[in-house]
C-alpha cells in the first residue's frame, strides 16, 4: 500500500480515538475475575487426576492414596502363618491384563523424590499371635529376592519396596517365605480385594 491508499482508508474508517478498555467490557458483561479462576481451578483439578492416569496408560484407577494397599500371603510348611503388608502411598490401576502399581512422588528436603519406592508395613502371625521370625524373604518369580528382615527382632516392621516388587507383588508373581525356629514355610502373596 502507498500513502495515498492509507490516507483513504483512514478517512473511510477512522482509527478509534481511545483505546478500548477491555475490563470494563468484561464487567459490563457479567464476567468477573473470580469466574475465571474458577474456571483455572477447575481445570487444574481435572489435570490432577486425568494427567496420572494417561501418563501411566491406566485404564481404570483401583487405588491412590496414603490408606494402602493390601496383600496378604498364608504360609504353610513347617508351620502355619500369615503375613501381610500393608502397602502405602502408591497409585494402583488395571492395564491391559495386569495391574499396574506407581509410588507416589515424596516430598523431601531437596524437593520432590522419585524413585524412592512405597512404604510398606509388615507382619506375620501364627494362630492369630504374633510370631517373630529369623527371616521374612519376598521371593519373585524371576528369583530376585527381597529381604524385609534379618534377623527379625519382632513379628513385623516397615520397609520400602521398589516398583519391580510392587508390580510382581500385585500381579500374584511373588512369594513369601518366614524362616523361625521351628523351620520354613512359604505362600503365594496376593492382593487383598478393597472394602
Amino acid at each position: 500500500m502507498n500513502t495515498a491508499e492509507i490516507e483513504l482508508l483512514d478517512r473511510l474508517v477512522p482509527p478509534p480515538r481511545h483505546e478500548p478498555d477491555w475490563a470494563d467490557v468484561l464487567r459490563r458483561a457479567g464476567i468477573a475475575r473470580e469466574r475465571r479462576w474458577r474456571g483455572v481451578l477447575a481445570v487444574a483439578l481435572a489435570a490432577a487426576v486425568v494427567v496420572p492416569a494417561a501418563a501411566f496408560g491406566v485404564s481404570t484407577l483401583l487405588h491412590r492414596g496414603p490408606t494402602g494397599i493390601g496383600l496378604a500371603a498364608h504360609l504353610r510348611g513347617a508351620f502355619a502363618g500369615d503375613l501381610t503388608l500393608d502397602v502405602h502411598h502408591t497409585i494402583i490401576a488395571r492395564h491391559g491384563g495386569g495391574i499396574v502399581v506407581r509410588p507416589l512422588a515424596r516430598l523431601g528436603e531437596g524437593g520432590i523424590r522419585r524413585g524412592a519406592g512405597a512404604p510398606v508395613r509388615w507382619s506375620l502371625e501364627r494362630g492369630g499371635n504374633p510370631a517373630p521370625a529369623q527371616s521374612m524373604t519376598i521371593v519373585l518369580a524371576s528369583g530376585r529376592r527381597v529381604l524385609l528382615c534379618a534377623p527379625c527382632r519382632a513379628s513385623g516392621g516397615t520397609t520400602r519396596l521398589d516398583q519391580k516388587t510392587l508390580v510382581a507383588l500385585v500381579n500374584d508373581r511373588a512369594s513369601a517365605m518366614a524362616v523361625t525356629g521351628a523351620g520354613t514355610a512359604q505362600g503365594r502373596v496376593r492382593l487383598l480385594p478393597r472394602h
